[in-house]
């Protein structure tokens, strides 16, 4: 009788060994498993992200505003800016996301009253360097050019340069028109006269228009700037030139005319170049083009 319990419970513990061993087999491949898929989605998503091009290297602007009709299908969402823009706005693998400064996955997008946005100009498509959802009304930046300044009811409009529409701001008495770059040095006048090339930041407003509080003057009709850098386009025919400045690294796209100026005819991409430029509204135009 002994012996029958004895056999009975050692069939038990050997029974309940080998249960403990198998279960312990698999659960190994399962954890495994979890981690090769883990492991995997996050190759995936390097290997997207390194099949990408690299992001442009032009100027980066931030837009403040508000986010509606997000399409996730066509990676791309609309911003509606304080003073009137609606922008188409793209993303891809290599936007960042962030809400309240807390980096978040592209899951998180969604419409939002306040979201401050820093793109760039990839072709002719305004792309996302990164998307932050914010929790208070953001600041946002315009570049572009002055069409008309009324100094007495305080309102600025203006085209911007990366969407090509025109923005309505609002700008209190207290805001100072700052002189920059070049024009530090020179006697320049600090009035927004139509033509005048600004970068702009605002803050919204109450009755949907920007209420400016900073204004950079980068150039006005009549200026007299020079460039000293290198030629990263040019072309000879046209009478259109591109130089690097070695100053701020900015590129500035001038005109010329090719006959008054014969030592263009030997430049080329790479070259170093002094150029005398007079802003006239629309465009910079050379006076005087010398290599060194």
């Amino acid at each position: 009788m002994r012996l029958r319990k004895t056999k009975k419970i050692f069939v038990y513990f050997v029974v309940s060994v080998l249960g403990s061993t198998v279960a312990a087999f698999a659960y190994e491949p399962a954890l495994a498993q979890t981690s090769m898929t883990s492991s995997h989605a996050s190759n995936v998503q390097q290997r997207v992200v390194s099949s990408l091009p690299r992001l442009p290297q032009g100027r980066r602007t931030v837009l403040g505003g508000r986010i509606y009709e997000v399409d996730p299908v066509n990676d791309q969402f609309k911003l509606k800016i304080p003073g009137g823009q609606k922008v188409t706005i793209f993303y891809d693998a290599r936007t960042h996301f962030f809400q309240d400064g807390a980096k978040r996955s592209v899951l998180a997008l969604h419409p939002a009253s306040h979201a401050s946005i820093e793109t760039t100009l990839d072709g002719s498509r305004i792309f996302a360097v990164s998307v932050h959802l914010l929790s208070q009304a953001p600041e946002g930046e315009v570049h572009g050019q002055v069409i008309s300044y009324n100094p007495a009811s305080g309102t600025l409009k203006m085209r911007s340069n990366l969407t090509d529409s025109t923005i309505t701001l609002q700008v209190p008495q207290h805001v100072f028109i700052a002189a920059m770059g070049q024009l530090k040095s020179q006697s320049a006048t600090t009035e927004l006269a139509p033509g005048s090339l600004v970068e702009v930041a605002f803050q919204p407003g109450s009755h949907g228009h920007g209420i400016v509080t900073r204004i950079d003057l980068l150039a006005y009709p009549g200026a007299r700037f020079v460039f000293q850098g290198k030629v990263s386009f040019i072309n000879t025919n046209s009478g259109r030139l591109t130089v690097v400045d070695a100053a701020d690294q900015n590129s500035y796209q001038i005109t010329f005319t090719p006959q008054q100026f014969p030592a263009a005819g030997s430049l080329h991409e790479g070259s170093n170049v002094k150029v005398v430029a007079v802003f006239n509204g629309s465009s910079y135009v050379a006076q005087s083009v010398s290599t060194w």
